[in-house]
Parts: C-alpha cells; sequence; structure tokens
C-alpha cells in the first residue's frame, strides 16, 4: 500500500477549504487599529470595553455598511456572523442589537442580524480565520506560502484601519453626550 505523502495530509485541507469560497460577490474583510490609540482613547473614553473586539466590529458593520450604500449592487439585507469569544461576542450581540442597528438603520436600512458561531462547527468562519491569517502574512516581511494562497488572492480584500480621527470623533461624542448615553441604556436594559 502506497503511504500519502506527508504534504497532501497537512497541507491539501487549506487548499480544499480555500477553493470552496466563491469568488464573485466575496470580499475578504478584516478591521484594526494601533494598540497605542486604542488604550489612548478608546479605553480612556469606554473603560468598560477594554477588548478591540468591540470597536473593530462596529467599525467593519459600518465601513461595509458604507461601501453597500455606496456600492452598484442593491443590498436588501445583510447578517454578520462573528467567531463566539466568550463572553464579549454575547456582550456585542447586545450592543448590536440595541445600540447600533437602531441608530444606524435610517442610514443603512439593510443591517440585519448579528450572530455569533463556534469556528469549530461553523465552516465559513474557518475559512474567515484563514483569510485573516493570510491577510496578516501578506502584511508581514517574512511570507510563508500555503496551498490555499492562490484561491485567497482571487477575492477582493477590504482592509479597515480604524483611525485616530474617527476615535476621537467618538470620544468627543461620548464625553459630551454621557448623559443621553446612559439613560439610553438604562431604558434599554431596563433600569429605569
Amino acid at each position: 500500500m502506497k503511504m500519502p505523502c506527508l504534504a497532501d495530509i497537512v497541507v491539501n485541507p487549506l487548499a480544499d477549504l480555500a477553493g470552496a469560497i466563491p469568488t464573485e460577490n466575496c470580499w475578504g474583510v478584516a478591521a484594526h487599529l494601533p494598540v497605542r490609540d486604542f488604550e489612548d482613547i478608546f479605553t480612556a473614553t469606554f473603560p468598560a470595553w477594554n477588548d478591540p473586539y468591540y470597536l473593530c466590529a462596529d467599525y467593519l458593520v459600518l465601513e461595509i455598511g458604507r461601501i453597500l450604500l455606496f456600492g452598484a449592487q442593491s443590498v436588501t439585507k445583510i447578517d454578520f456572523v462573528f467567531d463566539r469569544q466568550g463572553k464579549v461576542g454575547k456582550h456585542y450581540k447586545v450592543h448590536y442589537d440595541l445600540a447600533l442597528k437602531p441608530m444606524s438603520l435610517s442610514v443603512l436600512p439593510f443591517l440585519g442580524e448579528c450572530r455569533h458561531e463556534d469556528k469549530q462547527d461553523f465552516l465559513p468562519l474557518q475559512a474567515a480565520d484563514m483569510n485573516a491569517a493570510w491577510v496578516r502574512r501578506q502584511a508581514a516581511t517574512i511570507q510563508l506560502w500555503t496551498t490555499a494562497d492562490p484561491f485567497l488572492s482571487n477575492f477582493q480584500q477590504l482592509d479597515f484601519k480604524v483611525e485616530r480621527s474617527w476615535l476621537e470623533k467618538m470620544a468627543k461624542y461620548r464625553n459630551e453626550h454621557a448623559e443621553e448615553i446612559k439613560a439610553y441604556w438604562d431604558r434599554r436594559l431596563g433600569r429605569e
């Protein structure tokens, strides 16, 4: 019996997964921010949200919404599926459902549901993780090639860097409207 090549056992699942990603109407999306900006501006303004996940998820949703709003295609609904990340994902869904979506619907009427899945069980999130690793490798000075790379380079990559100026605007708004924001959350969470 002929033994399979080790490279076929270890590497080809990446190519198989990447090859299953449709190349039409498919984007690779990422949002990131400098740690210093996060610490200097965001956590100083929103100390309870000491995880960049919230901010990057918001920025990603809003930037994709902006692109779809001004794009050539007509969009009726877009859902967001994020990787379940402990308590952060559960809290982000509350934020999305009670704040981000209601406050954005007048401008972005196609915002759908936000949900979190376990990437061990949800194949599209495994593909998203693979794409995220590919994006990080593309930005690195040392690039290790995988059999997935030819597939991942076939669709558009949208890389959203959270701008410091946007963080500063958020912090200013938060500071100027702290009482209104607190009252809004108290009403939405039934703490009146």
